[in-house]
């Protein structure tokens, strides 16, 4: 049978706790290969996170740094029979395009 759980106070909680880290402490000491590795693991992982979501947050979630974002296009060439858009560096360097009385203009 299973042990009865009883309830405990908030002393005997803390000393659980610190028991227990005590414990782990002392595990991580005899095993120090295994501690490096796992100290490099949450390292890596917790780095990587942190650079994976600043890039995220740049691109994705940080405002736009003009004055009217909501004002901004995107000039792109539409191919009806190939159902798909070339955007401008795409279809600037084009010879049909770089000789386009447009290009001009916009140049």
């Amino acid at each position: 049978m299973g042990r009865a759980v009883s309830a405990t106070t908030s002393g005997e909680l803390l000393t659980g706790c610190v028991r227990d880290f005590r414990y782990a402490a002392r595990s991580l000491r005899e095993s120090p290969g295994l501690t490096a590795a796992a100290i490099l693991t949450l390292g890596l992982g917790i780095g990587s996170n942190a650079a994976i979501l600043g890039v995220l947050d740049c691109v994705f979630l940080a405002p736009v740094p003009y004055a009217n974002p909501d004002r901004l296009v995107v000039v792109a060439l539409y191919n009806q029979t190939l159902k798909y858009a070339t955007r401008w560096p795409c279809f600037a360097t084009s010879r049909e395009v770089r000789y386009s009385p447009f290009l001009r203009l916009m140049i």
